[in-house]
Order: structure tokens, then sequence, then C-alpha cells
């Protein structure tokens, strides 16, 4: 069966290199924008715009949100946070939680044998 297997993968090659390259490709390109002096070029730009008066305040605001946010938050992954600094949740689930601590109360359940 090891003489066969190549001949069966042999029409997919193609597909694989096609696959494989846009795979490097992606890469690539979250590493540029992942990049800190990519992101600092950006910000420059932006506060040129500002000074050029061709951005707004929140134009430039959004821009440089945008940027630091692409420092913040790894390639296709959560936001990183500072550490000690756990993410909290809502105050829904806190509520959620407090409730969920309370003893169970004992008593007779009405089993019938």
């Amino acid at each position: 069966m090891g003489v066969l297997t190549p001949l069966f993968r042999l029409p997919f090659l193609p597909i694989q290199g096609v696959v494989k390259i846009g795979e490097i490709v992606r890469d690539q390109a979250e590493g540029e924008s992942h990049d800190p002096a990519t992101v600092r070029r950006q910000l420059e730009d932006a506060e040129a715009a500002r000074a050029s008066g061709e951005a707004s305040d929140a134009d430039v605001a959004r821009m440089q949100e945008e940027a630091v946010g692409r420092l913040v938050t790894p390639a296709g992954g959560e936001p990183r946070l500072p550490e000690g600094n756990e993410p909290r949740p809502p105050a829904g689930d806190e509520r959620r939680l407090a409730v969920s601590n309370r003893p169970r109360r004992t008593g007779r359940r009405g089993n019938r044998s």
C-alpha cells in the first residue's frame, strides 16, 4: 500500500502547494501588521495628517486606536492583558456566581417508593 499512496496523492499536490503559499502570505502579512515599526509609522502618519489638517481629531483617534490595537492583539488571537489584569466577568455573571454559591436547601423531596 505504501507504493500506491504517492500515486493517489499526486493529483492533490498543486492544491497543497497553493494552500501552503496562502499560509505563508497570510503569516507574512500578519507579521508586518503587528510589527512595532509599522505601528509607529502609522501613528506618525496620523499625527502628520492632523498637523496638516487632512484629518480631524476623531479620525486621528480612530487611526491611533486601530494601530495600537494591532500591538495589543496577537495575530488571530485574543487581546493580551498586562500582567495581573485578568478580565472581569460582566455584572450579570457576578450576580449569578453569588447565587450559585448559596448553600442548598435540605429537606424532604417527597420521594415515593
